[in-house]
């Protein structure tokens, strides 16, 4: 459009934003023909009101137009106005950051009693959304809510415009018929069309910028709103858009931010400390992790928190804690991963060892879980000036030996080599003194949060712990089965879906299906294969029982979770999560709203994260209760029975995760400036070194001079 436009000779304005003009490390394919003063001032304003397009208030409403950072954008902006009309009488300006200051532009031109015309141009939504979120580095949740923001902003402003100043364009007619419709264009804007237009628009044309795959659309869902607001730009009905801001995916944001309680306690944290600078560095130190070797409810949560912060553009490294004959597979673009192999040092040479990389690390933010105790003595090491320390609750030792008690011999007595109670008497040491050095505690449940308290502190020394959802997949996945359907013949198969082990109920399990009446035919185990009792592995156990039942079986105990979710989707069996112990599962989180039937024991944390409306589908933890529920889920015609809805959408958990990493205190932001200083081509830079120079100290200034 903006090339366009050029063409055809109209003012866009002196110091203009061209490719040419950028260093070539942050060089776009095309053009912006954006007024680098306009866009200067807009980019100023937006992050000193916190709705810069990089922020998740990106799309919130503006503060009231008598906030002082408004009033201070209408008065530079009148400047600006002014000397542009000292050279010109018309004067073009396209900057997308127009959308969300409409109304402070048009009081700026009405007062300057200039004539204004409001040229929008649609780009289907799926498309804009797409682009915007993988150029800009945020989730398409926030890119769509801008989307929203923009286009409501042009239709709600644009009606208090006469009819004949108001234009509506595309993306399609722009390249279906470039040259009529920038003749068309100029006819609106009252322009002289030169006779060299062909020629110029030939030239500047470009039918092959970038537009998203076909494939990437068809895969995002758009919110109903979007649609309708889509809907009107599309048929060019704009003039009878009825706006409503609750219906606005902004709204929904705002609203969900505003919760203090349970299970979104992280956003009542660091309100009054939000940078103008959004992103910060993250380091994640875990011995699990996705995609990497064998890995349970903690690797799926950090795989998901670490895709989540990087889709708000933050940076994000992982210190896996693992042995290095295994190596990461790293499916998540941008991750950085650091690998230290444990194998060759003490339980105290390895904490050591996480420290002095996570000293090297220079991040605002270190997450590390309970389990095996990474961050023992982390403070005192990293001095004052450090990173906010966040410790998980995933499942400390003593928790999951709680669930599967050491083997006992014929006398009572423990039957395990002295060594192993040692190690494990030291993990539990550390992992106490790693909670007693953080920050800040975070449980997925209240569950969790409570079991800790109890059994780990006296009451002197108990810290406190925030409820906090686990990181969940952004989109779950979905089936759609036919319940309704008369024909439709149940299937006669189950899943049992966790480790063959004792607290993921593997006796229960077999114990009540025992006791089911009419019995499945063939059980499916989904998971590693443990130990249960000296020299008894879990599948060992599984083959003497049902062999007994005469059940048809099988394991399938390599699958990793995204291979595992992909397996239950493809499978059409009811599942069965007969946990004796639970913090928050994975495994249950991750298969709400999935149109599989679940068959979940009610234990641990696993009814906070499940919808009101579906706790009765709930199991006790005995073997008559659990039998009855897996034979009701087998051949009940019920259509809602055991489809177990969440309580939290999925996205309001991420975005949850993502503001709170917004608002996180620097460690030193100056060094955060310098070290982004080139990001954005027009910010205004010297303003920026002249501030930074004048607080900071030598080190500082010497790697400004690099820069400069």
């Amino acid at each position: 459009m903006g090339g366009l436009l050029h063409a055809a000779g109209l003012p866009l304005g002196d110091r203009l934003l061209m490719r040419n003009n950028i260093p070539a490390e942050r060089r776009p394919t095309y053009d912006y023909f954006e007024d680098s003063e306009v866009v200067e001032l807009q980019d100023s304003t937006l992050k000193s009101l916190n709705r810069h397009w990089s922020c998740y208030q990106g799309s919130f409403p503006l503060p009231p137009e008598d906030s002082s950072t408004r009033i201070s954008f209408r008065e530079q902006l009148t400047k600006i106005v002014r000397n542009r009309f000292k050279k010109n009488q018309n004067w073009v300006v396209k900057d997308p950051r127009i959308g969300v200051l409409l109304e402070d532009w048009l009081y700026v031109l009405n007062t300057l009693k200039i004539k204004t015309y409001l040229l929008i141009v649609h780009r289907a939504a799926n498309n804009n959304i797409i682009s915007f979120s993988q150029k800009g580095q945020i989730p398409k949740l926030w890119a769509e809510a801008l989307w929203q923001r923009t286009y409501t902003n042009a239709m709600v402003f644009g009606k208090t415009l006469p009819n004949e100043q108001v234009f509506l364009t595309s993306f399609e007619r722009l390249m279906r018929n470039p040259e009529k419709e920038t003749r068309d264009i100029c006819q609106f804007l009252q322009w002289p069309i030169n006779k060299s237009i062909s020629k110029e628009i030939e030239k500047r044309f470009k039918p092959e910028l970038s537009t998203v795959k076909s494939s990437e659309q068809s895969s995002l869902y758009l919110q109903k709103e979007t649609q309708r607001i889509e809907e009107k730009l599309l048929e060019n009905t704009w003039q009878s858009y009825l706006y409503e801001e609750g219906r606005l995916i902004s709204f929904k944001i705002e609203s969900s931010l505003q919760q203090t309680g349970s299970p979104l306690e992280l956003n009542t944290l660091f309100r009054n400390e939000q940078s103008s600078l959004p992103k910060i560095k993250v380091t994640i130190v875990t011995a699990e992790f996705q995609n990497f070797g064998n890995c349970g409810g903690i690797g799926s949560a950090y795989h998901e928190l670490a895709k989540a912060l990087l889709d708000a553009g933050h940076s994000v490294k992982l210190i896996l804690v693992s042995a290095f004959h295994q190596k990461p597979i790293n499916t998540i673009k941008g991750l950085q991963i650091e690998q230290i192999d444990p194998t060759a040092f003490s339980r105290l040479e390895q904490i050591r060892l996480i420290a002095s990389r996570i000293k090297e690390s220079s991040s605002d933010v270190i997450h590390l879980h309970d389990w095996l105790g990474f961050g023992s003595g982390l403070k005192d090491y990293l001095g004052s000036d450090r990173p906010k320390i966040v410790i998980g609750l995933h499942g400390p030792s003593a928790w999951a030996r709680s669930g599967n008690p050491w083997a006992r011999n014929l006398n009572g007595e423990i039957a395990e080599n002295e060594e192993r109670l040692y190690d494990e008497g030291l993990v539990r040491a550390l992992e106490k003194d790693a909670l007693l050095n953080a920050d800040l505690i975070i449980s997925p449940s209240r569950f969790m949060a409570d079991w800790v308290s109890n059994h780990l502190f006296e009451n002197k020394t108990k810290p406190s712990i925030i409820i906090q959802r686990n990181c969940t997949l952004s989109t779950r996945i979905k089936i759609n089965l036919p319940y309704r359907d008369e024909d439709y013949s149940h299937s006669k198969n189950i899943i049992y879906f966790g480790r063959l082990e004792e607290r993921k109920g593997l006796v229960l399990f077999l114990k009540s299906i025992e006791k089911v009446k009419k019995p499945p035919e063939k059980i499916i185990f989904l998971g590693a294969d443990c130990l249960i009792k000296k020299g008894e592995m879990g599948s060992d156990l599984v083959k003497s029982k049902l062999k007994q039942l005469s059940i048809d079986f099988e394991f399938f105990t390599n699958l990793n979770r995204d291979e595992a979710l992909q397996f239950l989707k493809k499978n059409n069996c009811i599942v069965v999560i007969p946990s004796l112990i639970e913090n928050s599962p994975c495994v249950v989180e991750e298969l709400l709203d999935s149109g599989i039937r679940l068959v979940v024991t009610d234990v641990g944390g696993s009814r906070e994260m499940i919808d009101d409306s579906c706790l009765k589908w709930l199991s006790m933890d005995n073997p008559e209760n659990l039998a009855k529920n897996i034979e009701d889920a087998l051949h009940t015609r019920e259509e809602e029975a055991y489809l177990l809805k969440a309580k939290i959408p999925s996205w309001e958990i991420s975005l949850s995760w993502q503001a709170f990493h917004q608002r996180i205190p620097r460690r030193n932001s100056a060094e955060i400036i310098s070290n982004r200083i080139d990001v954005k081509p027009h910010l205004n830079q010297l303003g920026l070194i002249k501030r930074i120079i004048v607080s900071g100290g030598k080190r500082i200034r010497a790697k400004l001079r690099k820069i400069i």
